[in-house]
């Protein structure tokens, strides 16, 4: 099962920012072998510079199962996966996550889904992809960072009087 991530915005420098779901799921029965997934073809799309990608990986329950792969000037690449294998009555969950260059373009657009006929490499498997390509798993460059700012009021220096040139009011931003 292939799922688009919804997202709007992240900021420049973005990391591990999850694009797309990917659920494995091998039914009870048949061979006691287990089946290792060892590569996923992707391809990045949208408007905007496959340099604004710094770099992707896989991530599952917690841990990193790839090491970082970058995108081809034609948006192409392939993520090599460690240990992952589906055994009988096994789900595998697995996360395509994205960390964004500290100078990505601002307003580019980007997007990830699985890239030809035979996307995902795993021997000895029969493969059968569902997607859900309705959902929008687009990610726009903000050119702003996020966080939290909190805010205090502070205790004004003297009254407040009639006329121009008066402190009204005194806060703290951190």
């Amino acid at each position: 099962q292939v799922q688009p991530i919804e997202r709007s915005t992240v900021p420049r420098g973005a990391q591990g920012v999850e694009m797309l779901r990917l659920t494995f799921v091998r039914p009870c029965g048949g061979a006691e072998t287990p089946i290792p997934i060892e590569e996923i073809h992707l391809q990045r799309k949208g408007l905007g510079f496959s340099s604004d990608i710094a770099g992707v990986y896989v991530v599952g329950e917690g841990d990193r199962l790839s090491s970082r792969a970058v995108v081809a000037r034609s948006g192409a690449l392939d993520v090599r996966l460690r240990g992952v294998t589906l055994r009988p009555c096994d789900t595998v969950p697995l996360h395509v996550v994205v960390d964004f260059s500290a100078d990505a373009s601002v307003a580019g657009e980007h997007r990830f889904e699985l890239r030809g006929s035979a996307p995902i490499l795993a021997p000895g498997a029969i493969l059968e992809i569902a997607s859900f390509p309705a959902l929008l798993s687009t990610a726009h460059i903000s050119p702003y960072r996020s966080g939290v700012v909190s805010v205090a009021d502070l205790e004004l220096p003297s009254r407040v009087r009639y006329g121009g040139g008066q402190v009204v009011s005194r806060i703290a931003a951190t």
